[in-house]
């Protein structure tokens, strides 16, 4: 004798809305969920598993932020507690993101489409990581040039300011030169020469002056913008996640039958 699926006790009374075995809270591996890219992972377990990495980064991000700020409006010096913020929100974003691909791809899987889909997550973090490891290297390559000033000055202090002083002399002359030209090519000269100068970089470093830290200055303002871009650029991909791959019926599984 033959039931319709109606006649059918629920899966779990707490959750009747639930008729795929497969999306049963308790058959959820954690493990192998965030893990485990060459498995499959249900819908319902898809929902939880990008639900906990979306809290984990909201969390890192804005709950840290705003613990932050009430630490300040109590007198706490937060300066130590904001530059760990940094640095931990963009390790949780290279690490979430990569849990992202792999609950991407195992969900793809389960619903029988190409698995090639799920790199699409991946490219907020190629971009950021890229865009971020470029911006280091110009920061390190200026970081050298203020090295190598701040060394010169203090092997020769005397002949250090000398030589800045005759090469700010030469640029005085050459934007006297350039006042003399009606043209435009002499007044974009004349503004030339102000840029940088003896100062070394763009920052404004005066090689007479204590140098930064490394970190401060080659790593640090860079973490931040990392973790902005992930969130910038991941945010696209939201919809695509929750609307496509989230509902993407499973193949190759009778839920009727499964369910009987």
């Amino acid at each position: 004798m033959s039931h319709s699926t109606s006649d059918l006790p629920p899966l779990d009374p707490a959750r009747p809305w639930i008729t795929d075995p497969e999306d049963l809270p308790s058959r959820i591996n954690w493990l192998a969920t965030l893990f485990n890219v060459m498995g499959r992972s249900s819908r319902l377990h898809f929902t939880r598993a990008w639900t906990l990495l979306f809290m984990l980064q909201f969390l890192f991000v804005f709950g840290g932020g705003l613990l932050l700020f009430i630490l300040a409006l109590t007198g706490v010096d937060t300066a130590g507690l904001s530059v760990a913020k940094q640095y931990a929100s963009a390790a949780v974003f290279l690490v979430t993101g990569l849990m992202s691909f792999v609950i991407h791809n195992r969900r793809l899987a389960d619903a029988g489409k190409s698995s090639a889909w799920a790199v699409l997550i991946l490219l907020p973090l190629v971009i950021a990581g890229t865009v971020t490891l470029g911006n280091i290297q110009k920061s390190a390559a200026e970081y050298d040039v203020m090295y190598q000033k701040r060394a010169a000055f203090l092997e020769d202090p005397g002949a250090f300011r000398e030589e800045a002083l005759e090469r700010r002399r030469e640029a005085q002359k050459a934007r006297a030169d350039a006042r003399e030209d009606d043209d435009a090519g002499g007044e974009a000269a004349s503004r030339g020469p102000r840029r940088g100068g003896d100062r070394g970089g763009r920052r404004g470093f005066n090689a007479e002056n204590e140098m930064p830290d490394q970190e401060t200055f080659v790593l640090r303002p860079h973490v931040g913008a990392f973790v902005t871009l992930m969130m910038l650029l991941s945010a696209f991909l939201v919809p695509w996640s929750l609307m496509v791959v989230a509902r993407a019926a499973p193949k190759g599984r009778d839920l009727q039958a499964a369910a009987g």
